[in-house]
């Protein structure tokens, strides 16, 4: 985005709602302990900046405090190395009709065993991704099978690493998002 924010859309109709929110004071909120609006847009992410990742879910400790479901983490710019988001992706996907762009990118799960197949965004500064991809290694330590590939924006590598883990015995019928960081509440009416 011009001002270098990264916005991740996810290419599929739906609506994205909010099933956990990990909160250091509250501790596990579930769907029914949370004040939720449907989502009225296609499900995406969006990487700030200054520090907010948003998605379009919008999620609140009230009525009066529903926003965007919004986790606070580093400035793009400062961060040297970080693990962005973990997307757990369906058992079936459809094949995409838009035509592949530049900007685009394939992760090959050819040879994974069938299982959940997560990826796991994360973002770092082009120099310690071209030292990692020199001397390969697994990315995640709870890994069977990785495969990584990446974009480049600026000064720093947007890396995607689709894997298996052992842990993972049960198929996904949906995607889930998980964005690590702290949780910051909407406090006014109904922001959108």
């Amino acid at each position: 985005m011009p001002d270098k924010s990264v916005m991740l859309g996810i290419a599929y109709q739906g609506k994205e709602t909010v099933e956990l929110v990990v909160d250091p004071e509250r501790g596990e909120l579930r769907l029914k302990e949370l004040a939720v609006k449907e989502s009225l847009k296609n499900p995406k992410i969006t990487f700030h900046q200054s520090g907010q990742y948003k998605l379009n879910a919008r999620v609140g400790l009230s009525e009066e405090s529903i926003d965007r479901c919004t986790v606070v983490g580093p400035r793009l710019d400062e961060i040297k190395r970080r693990r962005m988001a973990e997307i757990l992706i369906p058992n079936t996907l459809t094949r995409s009709k838009r035509v592949k762009s530049i900007r685009d990118i394939e992760l090959d799960a050819t040879g994974f065993p069938r299982q959940l197949l997560r990826c796991t965004v994360w973002c770092c500064k082009r120099e310690l991704f071209d030292e990692f991809m020199a001397y390969p290694k697994q990315m995640v330590n709870t890994s069977q099978n990785e495969f990584t590939n990446a974009v480049e924006d600026g000064s720093k590598v947007w890396a995607f690493t689709l894997r298996t883990t052992e842990s993972d015995t049960v198929l996904s019928d949906k995607f889930y998002i998980h964005l690590p960081g702290e949780v910051k509440w909407g406090n006014g009416d109904d922001a959108s």
